[in-house]
């Protein structure tokens, strides 16, 4: 004759805090990183600093003067702090050169076409962040034109130019 067994597992829910999401804000995100490495934003290679006391007497720092020769700590921050402003300066490019803005300037629909202009007409932060926005849609828009030509970027478009005259115009497969 079969027992008959009553098997029963017990499981209590736990219930999670809610979580609030936010757009992703270049400016926003910008300033929590400069907040974030002000160490490294900040970071001034070091050299001999008169430094004051209370009392009226001068002398020199003597933690500015050992870190002076702390060569490979003083290059590793420099390169580190470089690597910060280069990530920044990326991230502006590609806040203001955007896919949404390329879609309602050129009417491009296609986001792998899109993607690819990106990668080849992608301009400076130089010209990102000087251009006022009729000349920097001006340039999406004429870049684009070249795109879809099959033509690459001018290196004066790059940079901002506007004046391209002296430029050899060549195609993607090289032929003039």
């Amino acid at each position: 004759m079969p027992y008959a067994f009553n098997i029963s597992l017990q499981t209590f829910i736990t219930l999670l805090p809610g979580v609030k999401a936010r757009v992703k804000d270049y400016k926003r995100d910008s300033i929590q990183n400069r907040q974030d490495y002000a160490k490294y934003f900040d970071y001034q290679k070091p050299g001999l600093k008169v430094s004051s006391l209370s009392d009226g007497s001068v002398g020199f720092d003597l933690n500015e003067i050992i870190n002076s020769f702390r060569f490979g700590r003083n290059k590793r921050l420099s390169m580190f702090q470089n690597r910060l402003i280069t990530q920044e300066q990326e991230a502006f490019i590609q806040h203001r050169f955007s896919k949404s803005l390329i879609r309602r300037i050129t009417g491009a629909n296609n986001d792998s076409t899109i993607s690819q202009f990106i990668i080849y007409y992608q301009p400076s932060f130089l010209f990102t962040s000087t251009a006022a926005d009729y000349t920097f849609h001006k340039y999406i828009k004429d870049s684009y034109e070249r795109f879809t030509a099959g033509l690459m970027p001018t290196p004066l478009w790059l940079e901002g130019a506007t004046d391209d005259e002296a430029v050899i115009y060549r195609r993607f497969d090289g032929r003039p």
